[in-house]
């Protein structure tokens, strides 16, 4: 009977959104320990021969090598080509004896370990489990001393807490409990160790109770808190290595100390892309070509007199409406500068500027000064990988292809959606630019159209009549390497200027990039 201690609990995460889940760190049989869990992970090679014990042993319960080999081999079509590194494939048992998924992770390497985990944490979710068990995936194997296991079990175990709180962000998690159980004692205590430490430093606070079962040397019972102050409706976007996700955020300080009681909506929105104590130039303004010399700082300060006096003040209504009606006129003439390019424009014009136009950029210079925002669903991921292949039609201008994964995930549509209320169904769309100098440019727009919410959007498809489902939302991508434009693939000597001409027209262009572009991005 092989030996099974629970080396620690920790109880990972308590929002309000999810109850608590108890991650269990145990030494053991993995296959025994896990009768009772909906999936097993496992690590395979890259050359995909199920060698170890541990697959031998399940090749024997789901009917031997013919019926595993067909489970593979169906997994492997949900790649494009050969899964590599850190790559997750998942095998569906149960509809045999075993009952239950095999997730198989490619042997991770130091780059590819974190996002392994998390690929396996959102397999989990997209298939609505509720339990999983899984080794040190990334520590080697026993070969390795001991001071080489501590070391790897290490980065494990801070891929696994960088895995949770990416599913956390998610919003979007089904797993109830996650078993770590392994052979190596000392690899799962350094393990351990360190999941101890970094939960730590991610807002650990100890649980008044402790409940210890009869025989477990347990360690500790802790919960990981979500801070969730986000305002609904703001967007923060999380990067995670080559991926993006799309979530909910807070939006940062916005503009100058000045006192907005009495303001207006569309005033306090313009007032966030401006600066008020400035000193006006000689020009004109832009917006209403008159001049904007003749008001200036002595105006913002008759602004804050009179809001001062209205404060204060015990008159009659009539006279502190006529007073606000002051206040409010001198406001509108006073003299701002945007801040994204110092152009100055009286407030009330440039007020009915934000207010009326759907693209935020300068009247003078037509940089951006603002993001524009779509609605696409919250919790949708883009990834983009480098391959080796060459699109038709860059043989010589390129180096590779980058390929596009975009993740939206099924949910409720919202008030800006076409049936509010209503499912809608998500889908995963598979992407190609070629890794060119104006491939790479077209990519960081694609990101930057990603962040601000523009790719996807929920309708019926035109393609498929398919009604209350993501689609894209009039930016063009291919889907195909080849076939031309007819099949949306390659090749299409004219797809990265049209693209970047679709970009431009949703508000997405060049001036809002930070970096320049190069050929080794």
């Amino acid at each position: 009977m092989a030996r099974q201690d629970k080396i620690a609990e920790f109880n990972v995460f308590k929002t309000q959104r999810m109850r608590g889940m108890p991650l269990n760190v145990q030494l053991g049989d993995i296959l025994q320990t896990g009768r009772d869990c909906a999936a097993i992970a496992l690590t395979i090679s890259k050359t995909l021969t199920p060698s170890s014990s541990s697959l031998k042993r399940i090749k024997a319960e789901v009917g031997g090598t013919l019926s595993f080999k067909e489970k593979l081999n169906n997994a492997k079509l949900a790649f494009h080509s050969r899964p590599g590194h850190g790559d997750v494939l998942a095998l569906d048992f149960t509809d045999t004896d075993f009952g239950k998924f095999v997730f198989l992770a490619v042997h991770p390497t130091a780059d590819t370990v974190d996002n392994c985990y998390k690929k396996l944490l959102e397999l989990c979710t997209r298939k609505r489990l509720s339990s999983l068990v899984l080794p040190c995936i990334g520590s080697g194997n026993s070969s390795r001393t001991a001071r080489q296991s501590g070391l790897l079990s290490s980065n494990c175990a801070a891929s696994l807490t960088k895995a949770i709180n990416h599913s956390v962000l998610k919003r979007e998690f089904s797993l109830k409990t996650i078993k770590i159980v392994d052979r190596k004692e000392q690899m799962l205590r350094k393990f351990v160790e360190v999941l101890d430490e970094k939960l730590k430093n991610k807002q650990i606070v100890e649980d008044e109770e402790t409940e210890e079962s009869e025989g477990d040397t347990t360690i500790g019972t802790m919960s990981l808190l979500d801070e969730d102050d986000s305002d609904e409706g703001e967007v923060l976007v999380v990067h995670t290595g080559n991926i993006m996700q799309a979530q909910d955020g807070v939006q940062g300080p916005m503009q100058d100390s000045i006192d907005m009681h009495g303001w207006t909506q569309d005033e306090r929105t313009a007032a966030q892309y401006v600066h008020f104590d400035i000193t006006p130039g000689s020009d004109m303004c832009a917006i209403c070509i008159s001049s904007l010399a003749d008001v200036g700082n002595e105006t913002l300060l008759e602004m804050k007199d009179q809001q001062e006096s209205l404060d204060q003040s015990d008159e009659a209504s009539s006279a502190l409406v006529g007073s606000t009606a002051v206040a409010a006129s001198a406001r509108l003439v006073h003299p701002v500068a945007i801040k994204s390019c110092q152009h100055q424009f009286h407030f009330g014009c440039f007020v009915s500027l934000v207010a009326h136009s759907s693209n935020k950029f300068c009247p003078t210079c037509r940089k951006h000064f603002a993001f524009p925002q779509g609605d696409m669903p919250l919790g949708s991921t883009m990834a983009h990988v480098y391959e080796n292949g060459i699109l038709p039609g860059f043989e010589g201008t390129s180096n590779g292809t980058i390929l596009i994964i975009y993740q939206v995930p099924s949910g409720i549509q919202g008030p800006t959606h076409i049936r509010p209320g209503h499912r809608y169904y998500g889908t995963i769309r598979y992407c190609y630019l070629p890794r060119s100098v104006e491939g790479l440019k077209v990519l960081r727009l694609l990101q930057k159209a990603f962040e601000c919410r523009l790719t996807f959007t929920v309708g019926d498809s035109i393609t498929s009549g398919a009604r209350n489902v993501a689609v894209w939302n009039g930016i063009h991508h291919k889907t195909s390497t080849n076939g031309g434009p007819a099949h949306y693939g390659y090749p299409d000597s004219d797809y990265l200027a049209r693209v970047t001409e679709e970009l431009a027209q949703a508000g997405i262009t060049e001036d809002m990039l930070d970096q320049p572009f190069s050929q080794s991005d």
